[in-house]
């Protein structure tokens, strides 16, 4: 009978809750909503007094005519009642409230919250303010209960969506002082945590107590309002994705810190935060390497290269900085745009050399080229036992003075010094597909750890049709991606990824070189070699010694041009002229004539009367000595990339 009275007289209450539960909440409510409130006291008919002491931050409920209530709220207060017990205080309660109190104030009436509806700043201060007291779990679920009294409340309004417009309002409410301010603080925690490795302000760091309330609310995230659910977790993950992604986008280069944000974020909170999918890039890039390939002829013109360092320097600069590509810069460039950008980097050089070797075949058809290279090879064949198998230098200076005094206009390069700056475009392109290649093996490092192993992956033979088919030939799938992805890994490596692409450039042009009797006039281009090298030493030289003046502007400040180098390298590969040029014991040559011009000047210096003049001259042969050394290391290094076995000797 007594069970019957309370379902009878409590038709809302939560159906999973018990008896006890449900009256624990409902007086519970009533403490929390105006616990921090000074002296509230409400005295109903019944003459029942709520009073909160907020000193002590705790309730008491207080009868003047009847000790059930009392005990009821110290078993309250007690949590640690029994159900016979509540019963037990119960039931005169009931009786008393059959005989005294009027039907439409029963306990549903004296506990409802709906006067809150009144009192809407209450309701948002609770909001504003949850995150600097850091409530219970429990408290917040109360707190909402007493919402939904007010939401119930509203659909007694005479007025349309009354109800709507106000849950609307708590749900913006909620969001506006909970929830944004709970996104804020979970963002700047991971932002310290991924910054651990710096000095951090404690100021900066939340407290353990905070940190705890915020798992808590990760771990238990829905905030029901009559009949709505809100969920903290998902929106805390969709405002994290957001900001994540538009601050990604603003600055490419921050990509990593934001992914490590992210995995932090579903270490620590449970958080599953979606990839943007955005392009990597870094702070300190410079030109990107999509835009380099679309204008290479004009990038291996303005720019020198640096065979040891493997970078590109700009040659003259309108400012007062010079721009830099480094390898680095475009292993950056290949996490932005993928590994493919290599292979299209090997077809563009492709082209590019086309084109400049069509130029090549001009200048060394011309008839006195071709007449003056032909003179040389006879008389060195000819001279051979006489020169001791060293080919002159006053011939490749003779070369050098005759075909440097053919040009159009003063102040244009000559015809030697235009030959020479082709050669090195050709080499500058060649020396922009190794950088690439060292870029691609510095990613592919990277991506080396993601790699699948072959036998990590173990397929079981099964006869049949069975459930297990498609998942087979799917591991099959995957494992010969696997095994595509480690092959251009391998390939991608530093040194024998540029001996593949070069390998490739060179037998593309080789076949229909030599295999073609109207290039014939190209097997001569060895014995030009010489007078290159001479001209390129001397404006080295003069390069050097105009960087030791003041800088001058819109002047070109070459300090290093080694796609010379590389491009002689690579037409000698090309055309098998290497035992060719290795038979006229060049360098050799030019140390002998340096070592006897030191000993000149040495006479020289007993018997000259200005010793000024001598020390000159000295100067200028030992520098002239140190830039052909220097010719001399660079052309032996770039000689082993294009080191294809049929050539090695």
């Amino acid at each position: 009978m007594v069970m019957d009275e309370i379902i009878k007289y409590q038709p809302d209450r939560p159906a999973d809750a018990g008896l006890s539960g449900f009256f624990s909440a409902r007086f519970a409510r009533i403490a929390l909503i105006f616990h921090r409130i000074p002296r509230f006291s409400t005295v109903t008919k019944t003459k029942v007094v709520v009073d909160f002491d907020k000193t002590h931050e705790k309730y008491d409920f207080h009868c003047h005519d009847f000790s059930p209530l009392a005990g009821i709220s110290s078993l309250v207060k007690a949590d640690n009642y029994d159900g016979a017990t509540f019963i037990e205080l119960l039931t005169p309660l009931l009786s008393v409230q059959n005989n005294q109190i009027p039907r439409h104030e029963n306990f549903h009436g004296v506990t409802d919250c709906s006067f809150l509806l009144f009192h809407r700043d209450l309701l948002h201060i609770y909001w504003d303010t949850i995150l600097d007291r850091v409530p219970t779990r429990q408290s917040i679920d109360k707190f909402t209960m007493a919402i939904s009294d007010c939401i119930r409340y509203t659909e007694k309004s005479r007025k349309p969506n009354q109800m709507n417009r106000f849950r609307d309002e708590m749900i913006e409410s909620v969001k506006k002082g909970f929830l944004t301010p709970l996104c804020a603080a979970i963002e700047n925690d991971l932002r310290v945590l991924s910054h651990q490795h710096l000095v951090v302000n404690e100021r900066d760091k939340s407290p353990q107590e905070n940190l705890d309330f915020y798992k808590k609310i990760m771990s238990e995230p829905e905030i029901r309002l009559y009949g709505l659910v809100l969920d903290a977790k998902d929106f805390v993950s969709c405002n994290l994705q957001k900001t994540f992604y538009d601050l990604t986008a603003v600055t490419l280069h921050d990509r990593h810190a934001y992914s490590k944000m992210a995995m932090l974020a579903k270490q620590r909170y449970g958080l599953d935060l979606i990839d943007g999918m955005l392009p990597n890039c870094c702070i300190g890039q410079s030109l990107d390497v999509v835009k380099v390939m679309r204008s290479l002829g004009e990038f291996v013109s303005d720019f020198n290269y640096c065979l040891n360092q493997q970078l590109f320097i700009e040659k003259t600069s309108p400012n007062r900085s010079l721009r830099v590509l480094t390898a680095e810069h475009m292993a950056d460039s290949m996490r932005t745009h993928g590994l493919g950008v290599l292979n299209t980097s090997v077809n563009v050089t492709y082209q590019f050399l086309r084109s400049k070797f069509a130029v090549f075949n001009q200048f060394l058809r011309d008839e006195h080229i071709h007449a003056q290279l032909q003179k040389d090879i006879r008389y060195f064949r000819e001279n051979l036992e006489a020169l001791k198998k060293l080919y002159p230098p006053k011939r490749a200076e003779h070369f050098n003075k005759a075909f440097s005094q053919l040009t159009s206009q003063e102040g244009e390069p000559t015809y030697m010094d235009r030959f020479r700056m082709l050669v090195t475009q050709m080499g500058n392109a060649l020396g922009f597909v190794r950088s690439m290649s060292s870029g691609a093996a510095a990613v592919a490092s990277q991506m080396k750890a993601y790699d699948t192993i072959v036998d990590d992956i173990v397929i079981s033979e099964s006869d049949g049709d069975t459930p297990l088919q498609p998942l087979k030939e799917l591991l099959t799938d995957l494992r010969d991606q696997a095994n595509k992805n480690r092959d251009f890994t391998k390939a991608s490596s530093f040194y024998y990824g540029f001996l593949f692409q070069s390998k490739i450039l060179v037998e593309v042009f080789r076949s229909a070189f030599l295999d073609d009797l109207k290039y014939a006039h190209l097997l001569d281009f060895f014995v030009a070699v010489p007078a290159l090298t001479v001209n390129y030493v001397e404006h080295m030289l003069v390069c050097r010694d105009r960087l030791k003046k003041r800088a001058q502007h819109n002047k070109e400040t070459t300090f290093t041009d080694d796609g010379f180098i590389m491009g002689l390298a690579y037409i000698l590969t090309v055309l098998k002229l290497w035992p060719q040029f290795t038979s006229l014991n060049w360098f050799r040559s030019i140390t002998k004539k340096c070592t006897a011009d030191y000993e000149a000047l040495t006479e020289e210096m007993k018997s000259s009367k200005d010793p000024r003049n001598v020390h000159l001259k000295a100067a200028r042969l030992q520098a002239f000595e140190r830039e052909f050394k220097l010719l001399s290391y660079t052309f032996q290094s770039a000689r082993v990339f294009f080191a294809i076995d049929d050539d090695i000797e």
